[in-house]
């Protein structure tokens, strides 16, 4: 009886570390992402701070392995350290445009045990992206 009610839909967020790509925001401390309506808001949890942007500005989401990332985004051929315990991080690139009209990226990390969560959520986001369409 009491175990029944029904709630109302869920707003899409997940937890993930802040790594890079926001002034003001401490690295490597964590974060709420969360999709409320037409907005991407990011909310760090202590010390508190938020920054937000409209999905709109948003042109694509990676999710990517550690090495890759380091790759990709930072330029070096470091091997991620292994770790005996199992655990490993995936990196979630946000890319989109500034309000000031240049590109620009925002980097987040996850555990390996968050993997599914993060996904759920780059689903929620990306399901009323319009799609592109490339000329070659």
């Amino acid at each position: 009886m009491f175990f029944n009610k029904k709630k109302g839909p869920e707003t899409p967020q997940v937890r993930a570390v802040y790594y890079i790509g926001l002034p003001g925001f401490n690295q490597n401390f964590a974060c709420d992402l969360i999709k409320e309506n037409d907005l991407l808001i990011i909310r760090q949890v202590k010390p508190q701070a938020q920054a937000s942007m409209s999905l709109s500005q948003v042109q694509s989401i990676d999710v990517i392995p550690e090495n890759d990332f380091l790759t990709r985004y930072q330029h070096t051929n470091a091997a991620a350290p292994k770790d005996r315990s199992g655990f490993w991080k995936m990196y979630m690139v946000i890319n989109y445009m500034g309000s000031d009209g240049k590109q620009k990226m925002i980097a987040f990390w996850v555990s390996n045990l968050e993997i599914s969560k993060l996904n759920k959520f780059v689903a929620a986001v990306q399901e009323n992206s319009p799609v592109q369409n490339l000329v070659l």
